[in-house]
């Protein structure tokens, strides 16, 4: 009887190599490379070997561990999200404006802004600036005197004191041109304002859009908020443009048109895919303009604020905000250009403090970790508002070597 002819040992390996997962994986993570969504193309990949475990093998392994994580995620989103609000009331209304909380010893008065002195302070004899804008208005990581609305009053002061000029500082973290609207609304009047300025920022765009859907600190989800610390947030930013459940998110919001998922979609992408984007923020810059012209009798002026990305490739090196745009980039003076459109057709001043610190030959002007001005960079700023001051008219101080920049010269 014939033997069953047994192979050496060894003998069927070298005919084909052995299937390995983790060889696959490698290989996928290799071709994903060549990817430009390459977080995407990971994320995808990870989910389909998820799928394929638990719907084909059953890996009682792979659906324990999916159904703990998925358990442990909704569970951190939940507890997080009241732990940040917890933390964020301490400083923040609630509310999608979230306005700073009257206290003495941060230096924000009774009405919630970052003042020294109570409205009485401010008189129809004093020569009134109210400043709107976001944190580089209120002076983020900066006591209030190097803050440059601060900056602008003791230069008048000092250059022009028959003009008595007194600045108030109504801006605040990631506010924008809808809710400082509605802060000058509920207390502008108490100020007495001669003169009201809005501090455009480039992030000012997108959280305008937002707001008209409650969307502000309150529901931020605590696993975005560590991606952002931990400087991840490019990250997430391509995952929640490429996902279908993120268009579905928006639609239940009821918007006509989908949130613009960047902060700086203004400056990551040619003008003409923005514009649309960006008419909620001119339609509050109008309403802005008839409030302060109609019901306070204030002058009014919008001041574009830039990023140190739009004017240096050495400023905030370690800023965490540098996964969110391109230094230097193709499309970084695109806001710059609506900005001349916009003061083509509307009534009143528009100005640019970008030249300033193109040409400044202050630095640094930022923090190195933080996009925010020091105190140096908000004296650049400061004298730039003055020279706008001065080319407008309203004082008498002495303009420095380099005009403040008009839109249509950008």
């Amino acid at each position: 009887m014939n033997q069953p002819r047994i192979a050496p040992p060894g003998a069927d390996r070298a005919m084909r190599k052995p299937h390995r997962l983790s060889y696959l994986a490698l290989c996928f993570v290799a071709a994903a490379l060549l990817f430009d969504k390459v977080i995407t193309t990971l994320v995808v990949g990870l989910l389909a070997y998820v799928l394929y475990e638990i719907v084909f093998r059953r890996n009682p392994r792979v659906i324990v561990l999916v159904v703990s994580s998925v358990a442990c995620f909704v569970a951190f989103e939940h507890f997080g999200k009241i732990i940040l609000k917890a933390q964020f009331a301490r400083v923040f209304d609630e509310g999608a404006d979230h306005r700073l909380k009257p206290d003495k010893s941060r230096g924000i008065n009774s009405d919630g802004i970052r003042c020294p002195y109570e409205a009485d302070h401010y008189t129809d004899r004093t020569y009134n600036i109210v400043f709107l804008g976001d944190s580089f208005t209120y002076g983020a990581k900066l006591p209030y005197e190097e803050s440059f609305p601060a900056q602008v009053e003791a230069i008048l002061r000092d250059r022009d004191p028959a003009l008595d000029a007194r600045c108030i500082n109504f801006g605040w973290i990631s506010s924008s041109p809808g809710p400082s609207l509605r802060l000058l609304k509920d207390i502008g009047e108490k100020y007495k304002p001669k003169l009201v300025i809005m501090c455009l920022d480039m992030t000012d765009f997108g959280d305008d859009v937002r707001s008209l859907s409650n969307v502000g600190y309150w529901e931020k989800s605590p696993t975005a908020y560590l991606l952002m610390q931990f400087g991840l947030r490019g990250a997430l930013q391509e995952l929640h443009e490429s996902t279908w459940l993120n268009i579905l998110w928006r639609a239940k919001r009821g918007l006509t048109r989908p949130l613009p998922v960047m902060r700086f979609f203004v400056t990551n992408q040619p003008l003409e895919e923005s514009i649309l984007d960006m008419q909620e923020t001119e339609r509050n810059l109008q309403r802005i303009v008839d409030f302060s012209r109609d019901t306070l009798g204030a002058k009014f002026i919008l001041v574009m604020l830039p990023r140190h990305f739009q004017y240096s490739y050495r400023e905030a090196p370690k800023s965490w905000e540098k996964a969110s745009y391109t230094v230097m980039g193709p499309y970084v003076k695109e806001p710059f250009k609506w900005l001349a459109a916009l003061r083509a057709r509307v009534d009143y001043p528009c100005y640019s403090l970008l030249e300033d610190f193109e040409k400044t030959s202050v630095f640094p002007t930022c923090f190195e970790d933080d996009p925010h001005w020091n105190a140096a960079g908000c004296r650049v700023a400061a004298e730039g508002i003055v020279r706008i001051l001065s080319a407008e008219g309203i004082t008498r101080a002495a303009a420095a070597t380099q005009p403040a920049s008009r839109a249509e010269s950008n």
